[in-house]
C-alpha cells in the first residue's frame, strides 16, 4: 500500500481536502485547474521538460506511477464528462 492508498482508507476527508488543495494550487501557478498538478507535470514531462520528467521520478516515492495514473484518471475523468454533455 502506497503512502495516497493509505491515506485514503486511513482518512479520506483529509484526502479529498488535499486535492482540493492539489487543484487551487496548480490554479494559483497559472496551470489548468481542472486538473492536478501531477496531472500537468505528467503532461509536461511527455515533452522534453526535464525538470517534470525529474519530479515525476520523484513521486514515483509516493506512489508507483504516479504521473501515468494521474494522466490515465484524469483523461478518463475528461472523456466521461464529454460524452456526459454531448449525449
Amino acid at each position: 500500500m502506497n503512502i495516497i492508498q493509505w491515506l485514503e482508507s486511513k482518512h479520506p476527508h483529509l484526502a479529498e481536502e488535499l486535492k482540493l488543495l492539489d487543484r487551487a494550487t496548480d490554479g494559483a501557478l497559472f496551470g489548468e485547474p481542472n486538473h492536478t498538478l501531477s496531472y500537468n507535470i505528467a503532461k509536461a514531462a511527455q515533452g522534453s521538460n526535464l525538470a517534470a520528467r525529474r519530479l515525476c521520478h520523484l513521486l514515483t516515492v509516493l506512489s508507483p506511477n504516479h504521473c501515468a495514473n494521474a494522466l490515465a484518471a484524469e483523461s478518463t475523468t475528461n472523456w466521461k464528462e464529454a460524452t456526459e454533455e454531448v449525449g
